[in-house]
């Protein structure tokens, strides 16, 4: 088998020629170990071949050896930077691979030295090169942060954009939950490696419920066109707007939320027969702002009934406020941010679980509860579950977030959710950092301690 010398852009005759500075001016050919370059009497001490310029070398591929009892070595560089390991050569023909950390271009070289005098051996030599994939991240009626590249090449792998790098999604209410390339799914954040030209397309979730309020603002963005999703709104039954029809097992509804008199049309709403003022029901489907002038639920949307307890849940707060420990001065020696929340006690459902969701940016925080046990919890969000404790008036969820130090102005969401029958359930939220919560303390005397804020900088910078 001759030696493949064309994938390094050389003739045999140019490779012998570039064999330097090569004492040895013997070259022959064995049927098993491929072209010789020098003998024993004359030897190449130290041999080089090098290639022209190539770009994207990945890996390199050399069956070579030596004549019986050689000591010699073999070491591969491209660019002028080695590749591998420096082998050492033996007499039987053997395959070693050299493979860089990189992708990385340049001159390719086969550098051989000997302190014997022995023929060396070439069968074969395959470069081979890294292909380069085009990758296009698509936001999917969404936009991204403006560090993202929408488009960019790569020669093995890219990491897809976080949550926290959407900075619009196409509709409010909705999160990112990963991306898919026609084929498999991935998760937000994932690194995939891709060998050829790949879109990423984003995947949005909506959130599992929305207000009657959210509603009307997601109709405002959509306009005279039906969402591309479909959403949720958990409410009261507040009118029936067409009775329900036998003929086309229709009804056409007005909801709203219990906070509020603002209502949204669910229009010939798909069943309710015995549908009626003042129940409770889960609503999904499309919305439209139909004319530009009536936000509404589209034909055919579907609803469920919802226990009064999910309805109930859903219309609670998580509120957020300071702990504050003084010391025998009356001087704040410590703040941390507290949340908490109420279910009144014929809200609770006993057949749920209960627990709060944490979202704090690029932090590790400790959450401690009520019960005073304490989870160290690191990264941006968390599900835990937990049990209220029995008050008064009702079952009452607390969380206190310490140990901050430096990250007194970060923002902090908590939020109770209870799990039912398979769904999730969140309650309104208050988002806060310690800071901004410091300030309103001392605006509304909520504190007498007007220096608060300078307190709370001196123990957390």
């Amino acid at each position: 088998m001759k030696i493949n010398l064309n994938v390094l852009n050389i003739s045999l005759q140019e490779a012998i020629d570039k064999a330097k500075p090569g004492d040895g001016t013997y070259f022959g050919y064995d049927s098993t170990k491929g072209q010789q370059f020098g003998s024993a009497s004359s030897p190449n001490k130290a041999m080089s071949l090098t290639s022209t310029t190539l770009d994207n070398v990945s890996k390199i591929t050399i069956e070579t050896s030596g004549a019986s009892s050689i000591a010699g070595t073999l070491t591969v560089k491209v660019g002028g930077t080695s590749i591998g390991n420096t082998i050492t050569l033996t007499s039987t023909s053997t395959e070693y691979i050299f493979e860089s950390s990189e992708i990385i271009s340049g001159e390719v070289s086969l550098n051989y030295t000997q302190t014997s005098s022995k023929a060396i051996y070439i069968k074969s030599i395959k470069i081979e090169f890294a292909s380069t994939a085009i990758v296009t991240f698509d936001a999917n009626g969404g936009t991204f942060v403006d560090s993202i590249e929408s488009t960019k090449t790569t020669y093995d792998s890219v990491v897809l954009p976080q949550i926290t790098d959407i900075a619009e999604a196409p509709y409010k209410y909705m999160v990112l939950t990963g991306f898919s390339d026609g084929i498999n799914t991935y998760n937000p954040g994932d690194e995939v490696y891709v060998s050829v030209d790949t879109t990423f397309t984003a995947i949005y979730e909506v959130l599992p419920n929305i207000t009657v309020k959210e509603a009307l603002e997601v109709a405002e963005i959509t306009g005279t066109t039906n969402t591309l999703y479909k959403f949720s709104t958990i409410a009261v039954v507040s009118s029936i707007v067409t009775e329900y029809s036998e003929t086309y097992d229709n009804i056409s509804i007005k909801i709203k939320d219990t906070s509020t008199d603002t209502e949204l049309l669910c229009y010939r709403l798909l069943g309710g027969a015995d549908l009626k003022v003042n129940d409770t029901i889960k609503v999904t489907g499309y919305i439209i702002n139909y004319y530009g002038n009536t936000p509404e639920y589209v034909t055919s949307s579907s609803y469920v009934t919802v226990d009064s307890s999910v309805y109930n849940f859903i219309s609670e707060t998580t509120s957020s406020s300071l702990k504050i420990e003084y010391n025998d001065d009356l001087v704040a020696t410590d703040v941390d941010i507290r949340f908490g929340g109420i279910i009144s006690e014929s809200s609770y459902n006993q057949a749920a679980k209960y627990g709060v969701i944490i979202l704090a940016s690029q932090y590790d925080y400790k959450l401690s509860f009520a019960s005073d046990s304490a989870l160290d919890l690191v990264g941006e969000g968390y599900f835990v579950e937990c049990s209220p404790v029995m008050v008064n008036d009702g079952y009452q969820f607390a969380w206190v977030i310490t140990n901050m130090e430096d990250h007194y102005d970060y923002e902090f969401i908590a939020v109770m959710y209870m799990e039912y029958e398979g769904n999730l359930y969140l309650s309104n939220s208050t988002n806060n950092d310690i800071i901004s919560l410091a300030k309103y303390y001392v605006d509304n005397n909520i504190v007498s301690d007007s220096n608060i804020i300078t307190v709370i900088r001196s123990i957390y910078e």
